[in-house]
């Protein structure tokens, strides 16, 4: 099995105890829903599922570092428990571009995440389909809460 179909896989199956399965819908949504089943602690999460990862671009990381947190007021900060190889982190996301670099956070202090949710299509390429697991925070992540910075490799076929 290729790491990147983990996400797919966890999607298909119930192993997360009391999230019986990961939502169809985008983790934002759930937040937006305000559906209480999909509303868990930062602690419950890190019990449940672990550190939680945040894919980013160098320019990501320097505007993080400047404003000392991950996310901007009320635009929220996805995060996944899936580990992907560089040129695999658009697709399983959904995202709009490329991500050269991962940062390790621990969710343990955070008030609320939503999800576990399904990440949606790119809106930009229609071949990253999304579908990976994924959770929200409605809130800005304090730079505390990131454990480590590191640079994501390609996947050593030419894409990044």
């Amino acid at each position: 099995m290729r790491v990147d179909e983990l996400a797919r896989r966890l999607a298909a199956e119930p192993p997360f105890g009391a999230f019986a399965r990961v939502s169809p819908i985008s983790a934002r949504e759930l937040f937006l829903s305000q559906d209480d089943r999909f509303r868990a602690t930062g602690s419950e999460i890190r019990r449940r599922f672990g550190v939680l990862l945040h894919y980013t671009s160098y320019a990501g990381v320097e505007l993080i570092r400047a404003t000392g947190t991950l996310g901007l007021g009320e635009h929220g900060v996805f995060l996944t428990p899936s580990l992907y190889a560089g040129c695999m982190v658009p697709a399983n996301l959904g995202l709009r571009r490329a991500t050269d670099r991962v940062l390790v956070v621990d969710p343990a202090s955070l008030p609320e995440l939503w999800g576990p949710g399904t990440a949606v299509p790119s809106d930009w390429d229609p071949l990253w389909v999304g579908g990976g697991v994924e959770f929200f925070s409605p809130a800005p992540i304090r730079l505390e809460e990131v454990l480590q910075w590191e640079e994501l490799g390609s996947c050593g076929d030419g894409h990044e």
